[in-house]
């Protein structure tokens, strides 16, 4: 700069970015050899780029829903990239008719709804300032056939998710991963766009938060269109189960218990499930929580809702707790009391071994009687002739049909000698005890004479016992008595029947006659007075 003065100076500042504010300040110094400081610097002077036309095209993805409907979204540009305010976006389609047509969205929205029509479209969208438009993004709306959708997980870590995805050869123009921050369906859609050589990448963000599932998905650009590759699901951090699994006995048995659970949601998991834990012990409904349990099942199938545990007593008391767990550890529990029936089969079984061994002892029993019964039966019950079958009184029957009745008539026989223990001051005569014969009962009647030619006297006499009585009393008489049996009928003459009787009953009255109890002495006299009058009537 010369050093003429009042003199303007002008200088150029380029390389500078469009539509951006910039500060200037000037300062100026002596000419050397006379330069030994700056001066101070001028008041600020603050000036604008002017507007460009933006530099990059918009980064722009679609989702199509089931009302034949394509949502289309776009990144807005950054300042250093819009080169200016950016006041609309266009975006072209062109019908099947070959026609165009075009709609304009205000630059405060990033998407757009289109009806298709049954059609799908290439879409092109332009960010439009003050200086021209971006260059256009294009995207087709059809989506390709899926094929075997894989799921792969994603490693967390920190605040970044690293993703991997299996290449695919017939990809032309790149991958696009897409996500969610919230549930399905949902209205902000992020996206990052890979080139086709790329198989993996880094997802980082600050709004990610530990124990929220977030799942991306792979899609593969093509000629004709987007296939979805796959899902990646991942946590940049993962916790425990938030609740406890829904779970219920489905049934009980005598000595299983089975067990139905559902699956925990999504939001509740807080990290990928490894598998459930089924604890089960015995113990009482209202006691304590037992310690130790006797069995703990790890179910690490998680297709699987239900299952049954076996080897338990009947009729027995269970504490069964479920839970399920992640990488960071145990969720919370649920409890249930669970007592098993009783053991039906082996009641039955408890009941029919004993009938059985009953059942076998008695045929085997019945048959041993039926091969012995003869010898049973002469044992127990030997044959007992029957009076009425028996031929020892059947009595010959004369011309006129009438039985020859036969009588038994008791001679006088020696009584047996016994020792008198009791002695009478008197002596005992027979005529002081009346006799009577119940056959003299009833009179005889007439004509009983003439048939008596016919009946026949059978006599029969006791046997003679003789029974010694030792040690009589003192006060008692030395000399012996004895028991005298007599002859009642020899007393009496024998009744005799009429002929009614005889012929309406053949059979023979006779019978035991009854025995007395005399002193031996008065027996004596009375047998010395018989034998005088037997000698008188045969003198």
């Amino acid at each position: 700069l010369n050093n003429s003065e009042n003199s303007r100076y002008t200088i150029l500042v380029d390389k500078l970015r469009p539509y951006t504010n910039y500060i200037f300040r000037v300062r100026c110094a002596t000419p050397a050899p006379f330069f030994w400081k700056w001066s101070n610097w001028s008041k600020n002077k603050t000036d604008t780029t002017q507007q460009a036309q933006p530099t990059r095209e918009l980064d722009i993805w679609r989702e199509k829903d089931a009302n034949d409907t394509v949502t289309l979204f776009w990144k807005p540009l950054p300042i250093f990239e819009s080169n200016g305010l950016i006041e609309t976006y266009e975006i072209y389609w062109t019908l099947p008719d070959k026609s165009t047509k075009n709609e304009s969205v205000p630059a405060s929205q990033n998407s757009t709804k289109i009806k298709l029509w049954k059609n799908d479209y290439i879409f092109t969208v332009k960010a439009k300032n003050k200086a021209g438009v971006s260059p256009p993004s294009s995207i087709n709306s059809a989506e390709l056939p899926v094929g075997d959708v894989s799921i792969e997980k994603g490693i967390g870590k920190d605040d970044i998710i690293s993703l991997d995805w299996h290449p695919d050869s017939n990809v032309t123009c790149g991958y696009v991963v897409r996500w969610c921050y919230g549930p399905e369906p949902c209205t902000a859609v992020h996206w990052e766009t890979f080139s086709s050589s790329v198989t993996n990448a880094d997802i980082k963000s600050a709004v990610f938060q530990p124990g929220v599932r977030y799942t991306f998905s792979v899609f593969g650009c093509k000629e004709t269109g987007y296939q979805l590759l796959g899902y990646i699901k991942g946590y940049i951090q993962e916790l425990s189960p938030k609740k406890a699994p829904d779970f219920s006995v489905q049934h009980t048995t005598s000595d299983s218990i089975s067990v139905k659970w559902k699956n925990i949601s999504v939001e509740d998991r807080r990290g990928f499930l490894q598998g459930y834990a089924l604890l089960c012990a015995k113990g009482e409904k209202d006691g304590p929580a037992p310690k130790y349990f006797q069995s703990e099942m790890n179910i690490t199938d998680l297709n699987k809702d239900s299952m049954t545990v076996s080897g338990l007593q009947g009729k027995t008391g269970y504490h069964l707790t479920f839970r399920a767990y992640t990488a960071a550890g145990y969720g919370p529990r649920k409890a249930l009391y669970v007592v098993t029936k009783e053991n039906a089969l082996g009641l039955i079984i408890a009941i029919i071994i004993p009938v059985s061994v009953v059942l076998v002892l008695a045929v085997v029993t019945g048959i041993l009687c039926y091969r012995k019964r003869e010898w049973i039966k002469e044992v127990f019950y030997p044959d007992i002739p029957n009076p009425e079958h028996s031929k020892a009184l059947d009595f010959p029957r004369d011309s006129e049909g009438n039985c020859n009745s036969k009588t038994l008539e008791m001679n006088p026989c020696t009584p047996n000698n016994i020792e008198v223990i009791q002695s009478q001051s008197q002596g005992l005569k027979i005529e002081d005890t009346a006799i009577t014969s119940p056959v003299m009962e009833d009179p005889p009647e007439d004509g009983l004479e003439s048939e008596s030619g016919s009946h026949v006297v059978v006599s029969y006499c006791p046997p003679i016992i003789e029974e010694v009585i030792s040690n009589p009393p003192e006060d008692e008489s030395a000399a012996s008595s004895q028991v005298v049996y007599i002859d009642v009928q020899s007393m009496y003459p024998a009744p005799v029947k009429p002929n009614e009787e005889l012929e309406a009953d053949c059979v023979v009255s006779a019978g035991y006659k009854p025995q007395m109890q005399l002193a031996v002495n008065n027996f004596r006299q009375l047998e010395e007075t018989s034998t005088t009058e037997k000698d008188s009537d045969k003198g």
